[in-house]
């Protein structure tokens, strides 16, 4: 699946030609139909919306992307991921929060820059997504636990 939302670089679209060739894996793309797609004679391209959105990385054999969004749903969803650098006409990057959750998952190296020239993705390291699956875990734990917390300090009242 291609979720790009500026033009893929070089090296995505070289990614997605590999990925598709070597598995056979139908290409599909939203939320935009980029003109960089035309080399793909066979995309599927589907304009989503948010329930779409994550039916389709549940569905997806692997997903690569420039966004956030797509970055974290595909962790959550344990499915294969590389996420490109955003390929930014203007050249300014916003990728720190991107490389920021790879860093503290341990899975950096899902992390495509656009100077970067590899054109053949590693494999997934499954345990590294298991312990990345078991970072959301225990960040969710602690979010319910400051929750909970917050409220009975509260004496579970709230200001309208």
């Amino acid at each position: 699946m291609a979720y790009f939302l500026d033009t893929p670089s070089q090296a995505a679209l070289d990614s997605l030609e590999h990925i598709s060739t070597k598995y056979g894996y139908k290409i599909v793309a939203f939320p935009y139909l980029h003109k960089a797609y035309e080399q793909f004679k066979d995309i599927i391209y589907y304009p989503v919306g948010p329930q779409e959105f994550v039916s389709l990385i549940r569905r997806a054999q692997c997903v690569l992307t420039d966004s956030f969004h797509g970055t974290v749903f595909s962790i959550n969803l344990q499915i294969p991921f590389w996420t490109f650098e955003r390929n930014y006409a203007s050249g300014k990057g916003q990728s720190d929060r991107i490389t920021s959750i790879l860093n503290k998952m341990g899975l950096q190296n899902h992390y495509i820059t656009c100077s970067d020239t590899k054109t053949y993705l590693i494999s997934i390291d499954k345990r590294a997504m298991q312990k990345a699956k078991q970072w959301i875990i225990n960040q969710r734990t602690l979010s319910r636990e400051f929750l909970q917390n917050a409220f009975l300090q509260t004496g579970g009242k709230h200001d309208k």
